[in-house]
């Protein structure tokens, strides 16, 4: 059974130190080295224990050497030097290293982070050296029952009755739209429509909770938060978008009845396309974006980060795409309008409604990173309106295409422009899909150098072993481990563990939010308390486990 003594914790390296692994594309660099020998290699070479990617240090530098909870290091360099506390240690000489302390190869910074004893954390059931009565009685400061009342009313069974009751009164509401507009088109769909208008607006929906599921790795966003942001956009954001949207067009389409003789025929048709691409994208942003003010007004907390804003946007366009996916497979009618459809809705736009919403919620995770900014309505507006940018014009290419393929009676050239055309509209999409990505990896990183600062004093004090500082840190890897207990149906062990990695996630989270003068909706404290109750659980749990439980476990 293997056991990490300590971690070094990359500090400052040179750019091209600490690359991802090849294929990786999400940011879990080489920020963090288990030290699980007691004797342990650092340097260029790939034969060392510990590989550091940075021309000024030697193929084998330095040793780091662990003996009875004392810690030292050794240059093994001949002529590069080596800084420990910033004293230097002259080639083949040694140096104490302690808790905390950070040694210098070259351009490399390394931070020791490892408990003041080894065994403080196993088992541990006393408190914590640094906790007081005052620290344990956060809880009871006045008005923080009437909180956690409000907490607990919002959350559990309460907030899943509530959330099935308004799934149940929105879906009623979305089937009464969805048969008056099928007896606005006068058409009603065969047994093969009714299949295809179900089957295949569900793939972009399974696809957009895998992806989340894949990106979302340090602090997971709740399921009943993620539901009610579906519900959302395939329940409340229907009937007053179809409604306001059947308004505005009917308007529309008087205003251009009466200046008819204003505008030529070919023009007359690009403008109401362009009302039409306006509108419709002004109201369905306006009425999706309100599923995120609606969540930051009332929990702040659970809109934090640019990924947060990301994610729950991503959500809310998904479950609007849904029901949207739905009326226009419903009233398809012919098998080419059904593979235009598969094609374009489902294959390339499948993420199209996500795309816009995000823009949105990134503005508004963007806001709350910055807390006090400048005008800070600006950036928020930024967002929607990019959104509702990209949305109408996305939206006007499709109306105008399809208008021009129409009036030219099936002429081949015209066919194939409009075909070109509706392929180039999904370029500015791509394009605002990659500039998310790269936010929402940038977030990512921000939110896992989150864990790496404010988990370093729970290390010390014996509160996280050194093991779970440095799988905190490799969300792929915590998964693999999660889903092996899985595999093996050892289920209570496999829930309990995973309890124990998001308090402990929530405590680094807790503290930053502290440290921002932001009162934590959880104190730290109480996240010490659970993650002691969780440990003592597992124990339990794998001493009465079999060995090879237990093993899996290490």
């Amino acid at each position: 059974m293997s056991v990490t003594f300590g971690v070094l914790r990359v500090l400052s390296a040179r750019a091209d130190a600490g690359h991802p692994p090849p294929g990786q594309w999400l940011p879990e660099r080489d920020l963090v080295f288990p030290v699980a020998q007691s004797m342990t290699t650092l340097g260029r070479g790939l034969h060392n224990a510990i590989v550091l990617f940075d021309p000024e240090v030697s193929t084998e530098h330095a040793c780091l050497h662990y003996t009875s909870d004392n810690w030292s290091v050794e240059n093994l360099s001949t002529s590069d030097s080596l800084f420990v506390g910033g004293k230097p240690v002259a080639p083949g000489e040694s140096a104490q290293l302690h808790a905390g302390e950070c040694l210098q190869l070259g351009e490399t910074r390394l931070q020791l982070i490892a408990p003041e004893k080894h065994d403080s954390f196993v088992g541990s059931t006393e408190p914590e050296p640094n906790a007081s009565f005052a620290s344990s009685a956060l809880t009871m400061q006045p008005g923080a029952m009437l909180r956690l009342a409000r907490k607990y009313y919002l959350t559990g069974w309460r907030l899943t009755g509530f959330i099935a009751l308004c799934a149940v009164f929105g879906i009623t509401l979305v089937l009464i739209t969805l048969s008056i507009n099928t007896l606005l088109m006068h058409r009603a769909p065969g047994g093969f429509g009714i299949l295809a208008a179900f089957a295949f607006p569900l793939i972009p929906v399974i696809g957009v909770f895998a992806l989340i599921t894949l990106i979302d790795r340090y602090e997971r966003k709740p399921w009943y938060l993620l539901l009610g942001a579906f519900l959302w956009g395939a329940v409340i954001a229907i009937p007053p978008t179809f409604f306001s949207e059947t308004t505005i067009l009917v308007a529309i389409g008087h205003y251009l009845s009466s200046t008819t003789a204003t505008w030529p025929g070919v023009w007359e048709n690009v403008l109401q396309n362009v009302l039409k691409g306006l509108s419709v994208g002004l109201i369905e942003e306006a009425v999706k974006d309100a599923g995120l003010v609606v969540l930051l007004v009332i929990l702040r907390h659970r809109l934090e980060t640019v990924a947060d804003g990301i994610l729950y946007g991503v959500v809310i366009g998904a479950g609007f795409g849904m029901v949207e996916n739905i009326i226009y497979f419903t009233n398809t009618d012919s098998a080419s309008s059904l593979a235009f459809l598969v094609v374009g809705r489902i294959l390339l736009g499948w993420l199209s409604h996500s795309t816009f919403t995000a823009c949105f919620g990134a503005a508004l995770g963007l806001l709350r990173e910055r807390l006090r900014p400048h005008r800070p309505w600006i950036v928020p507006l930024w967002g929607f309106l990019i959104g509702a940018l990209l949305h109408s014009v996305f939206d006007f290419v499709g109306f105008q295409a399809a208008t021009s393929a129409n009036e030219a009676n099936g002429a081949p050239g015209v066919t194939i422009l409009a075909l070109l055309a509706i392929v180039a509209d999904y370029i500015p999409l791509f394009i605002a899909q990659f500039v998310l990505y790269v936010m929402l990896v940038r977030s990512l990183a921000r939110e896992a150098a989150i864990l790496r600062e404010y988990l370093v004093d729970e290390v010390r004090r014996g509160m996280i072993p050194p093991d779970d500082y440095a799988v905190l840190q490799r969300a792929s890897l915590r998964q693999r481990l999660t889903r092996s207990l899985l595999m093996e149906r050892d289920v209570r062990l496999w829930l309990a563990t995973r309890r124990l990695y998001a308090a402990e996630v929530g405590l680094a989270f807790s503290k930053w939010r502290q440290a921002r003068n932001i009162e934590p909706d959880v104190p730290p404290q109480a996240y010490r308390l659970r993650i002691r109750r969780l440990r003592r659980d597992i124990a339990d749990q794998l001493s009465s486990a079999s060995p090879q439980h237990a093993l899996a476990h290490s």
